[in-house]
């Protein structure tokens, strides 16, 4: 009977708590105890994945570059020559007319009778230097006003009844004129014939020295 007794009791109370309904308390602590897990853990596992995964190429940018040849070198320059010192160096009169075609305009006027002037202010630099050698040393005149004072003073005191003209004798940068002429010693009354040759230096086109050399 007590076996009997005890058995339905042991059943009795197995029906009551399976028919008796869980509280919410209970309820809520089977959910809490019994929690889906998180979604933490599949998030950092797509992370793994999507950094493990190979990048896709993107245009040109994401293509591999080719690899730079290395510069080639420049070729080694060969050492200058060094200049011959004895050697000659080019010499020039300038730009304009050449020294040959300075001497030929001064020579046709010369022989044409055309007056200094003229000559002077076509063929002549108004920086023009006049060198002659006097008696008590060489002298230089600086300008072409300097220069016609010169000539004028000189003709003063002696008269030219005729000359001739030989030349032009051209060179690189300048030309020569050979003069003969007989003059006249105006206060004394003497003449003479003389000999001179003008030697001209032109610089583009124009001279720009002149130099009186006498015969003896």
């Amino acid at each position: 009977m007590r076996s009997m007794q005890m058995a339905t009791r042991v059943a009795k109370k197995k029906t009551r708590s399976a028919a008796k309904p869980a509280s919410p308390r209970a309820a809520a602590k089977r959910t809490t105890a019994v929690k889906a897990p998180k979604k933490t853990a599949g998030k950092t596992a797509k992370k793994f994945a999507a950094k493990a995964a190979p990048r896709k190429a993107t245009g040109a940018k994401g293509s591999a570059r080719p690899a730079k040849k290395p510069a080639a070198k420049p070729a080694a320059k060969k050492p200058a020559k060094k200049a011959d010192p004895t050697a000659p160096r080019p010499v020039s009169s300038g730009k304009g007319p050449t020294p040959t075609e300075v001497g030929a305009g001064v020579v046709e006027m010369l022989k044409a009778g055309k007056p200094e002037s003229e000559i002077w202010a076509k063929w002549f630099s108004p920086k023009l230097v006049s060198i002659e050698n006097m008696p008590t040393g060489g002298l230089a005149w600086h300008g072409i006003k300097a220069v016609r004072a010169k000539g004028e003073a000189w003709m003063q005191e002696h008269a030219v009844h005729g000359v001739e003209v030989e030349g032009p004798y051209a060179g690189a940068t300048g030309f020569a004129v050979r003069y003969t002429m007989n003059i006249e010693h105006k206060p004394t009354g003497n003449t003479q014939s003389m000999t001179e040759v003008g030697v001209y230096t032109v610089r583009n086109g124009k001279v720009v020295l002149e130099e009186f050399m006498y015969g003896r």
